[in-house]
């Protein structure tokens, strides 16, 4: 881009233009971190897995228990609002509890006639929970109208169950809530619940999707709406409706956090060897872990920063090592790598001068796909036949070999492993002399010694008076 602006302007010098390249450079570099290829962290999404419904109604402060049936999920979370009338402005303080376990206080307002009041029940109350029945006691009772609502979500963030809240509630007649936003979290849900004095209809605001909007009688009207959370940021719903008394409250409910790897040790194993690798990070609590090239056992050690499992390498090479919660998935790498060969021994372990095509067996492990090499000269390898734990290999020793130790090495991907091996010089054979016999007084006649390995050979005659020239 800066060339090409570089071109099309005119008059600048070439250290001008260079300029104006390095800046528009710059320039596009910490555009293209800060929007388009930043690392953005995602959690997995709040899910409803029953919808917001009114469960019950009563004319004054009674409510009959209602029921709600536990829907599967993990992070549940079970939220409940309860709206009431009072004749008189009244702090709406309920005490509900579901299976016999009490629900969490999250909001509710302060003392005015049209009360909302929500909580919530954790995942370990749902589970704790002995029944499915919703019930319901008052402080202060409401005097004129009362109901209950109620939803269930999964994916919750059970440290922090709720990223914000507010309540607000008017005795003057209005058409709206007091403005105020409130964060919210991607992934997230925001819901708002208002309490109308009289059937009145609340229209939604723009981006929420209304569950019901439910009068109990002439008394009071109860509406939800909600909203999935896509972006992080504030939100600050705003339903409408006819002039009337309100009970207003928005609650944002936070996703689980999805897991991080900060660092992975080690960050390599040996193929076959089950090895205990720690993974440090966060938000690993609960978490499980698996290796594209490997198995990965039975975590030892889990907290919310670390992670240790056993990993066993199958396949050579990086593979993704994935770390999963509740709240999504993280990624790193780890390399298996070949095992080195060892040898335990060779047979034989050495082999005279000449000898041909003579089989050699080296026995250890880790030997697949190995090579063989023999320091110095006059030793080769035929074709081997290659296992895990055994080669076994044709030697041919040349006559002209130089005696004495080698390094025999064997090579894998995994490194290398060495043994030693014998030359052994060959023993001379005489097949044949000529003359057999010379007289008394023969001088520097001529004797041809015939056989096999004779190479460097010394002559030596029994007795005395028999000498050899060169």
């Amino acid at each position: 881009m800066g060339k090409a602006l570089a071109k099309q302007i005119t008059g600048l010098s070439w250290i001008a233009r260079i300029s104006l390249v390095v800046i528009c450079t710059l320039l596009t570099s910490v555009f293209m971190y800060q929007g388009w290829y930043k690392p953005q962290v995602t959690n997995a999404a709040v899910a409803t897995l029953t919808q917001w419904a009114q469960l019950g109604t009563g004319t004054t402060g009674t409510l009959t228990s209602s029921t709600l049936a536990k829907p599967t999920g993990s992070n549940r979370l079970l939220v409940v609002t309860i709206t009431g009338e009072y004749t008189t402005a009244t702090a709406i303080a309920p005490t509900v509890t579901y299976g016999g376990q009490t629900l969490t206080a999250i909001t509710a307002t302060a003392a005015v006639s049209q009360g909302v009041w929500v909580g919530y029940l954790k995942e370990a109350g749902i589970v704790a929970a002995t029944t499915t029945t919703l019930a319901t006691t008052f402080t202060s009772a409401p005097t004129a109208g009362v109901a209950i609502g109620a939803a269930f979500y999964s994916g919750v963030d059970q440290a922090t169950p709720i990223t914000a809240f507010r309540a607000i509630g008017s005795n003057t007649a209005a058409t709206t809530p007091t403005s105020a936003a409130i964060n919210a979290t991607a992934g997230g849900w925001t819901f708002y619940v208002t309490n109308l004095n009289g059937a009145i209809t609340t229209t939604p605001p723009t981006g929420y999707t209304e569950h019901y909007d439910t009068a109990n009688a002439a008394l009071l009207e109860t509406s939800v709406g909600s909203k999935a959370i896509t972006v992080t940021g504030t939100e600050n719903p705003l339903p409408t409706w006819a002039s009337a008394r309100y009970g207003f409250a928005v609650v944002s409910l936070n996703p689980v956090a999805a897991p991080t790897i900060t660092s992975v040790a080690p960050t390599s194993i040996v193929q076959g060897v089950a090895t205990s690798v720690t993974i440090t990070g966060t938000n690993l609590t609960g978490a499980t872990a698996t290796y594209a090239n490997g198995t990965v056992g039975t975590a030892t050690t889990t907290s919310a920063t670390s992670l240790v499992v056993p990993v066993t390498g199958t396949t050579l090479g990086a593979g993704t090592l994935t770390v999963t919660t509740a709240g999504g998935s993280a990624t790193s790498s780890i390399t298996t790598t070949a095992a080195a060969p060892t040898i335990t021994s060779i047979s034989p372990t050495s082999m005279l001068q000449g000898a041909t095509s003579q089989s050699l067996t080296i026995t250890g492990s880790n030997l697949t796909g190995a090579t063989l090499a023999m320091s110095g000269t006059g030793v080769t390898f035929g074709t081997a036949t290659i296992t895990a734990t055994s080669i076994t290999v044709p030697v041919t020793v040349t006559a002209a070999a130089a005696s004495g130790a080698r390094t025999l090495t064997v090579t894998t991907a995994g490194g290398s492993a060495t043994a030693t091996f014998t030359v052994t010089a060959a023993v001379p054979t005489v097949t044949s002399i000529s003359p057999a016999s010379m007289l008394q007084g023969a001088t520097s006649q001529t004797l041809t010694i015939t056989g096999t390995n004779l190479t460097g050979a010394t002559l030596a005659m029994s007795g005395t008076g028999v000498t050899f020239g060169t």
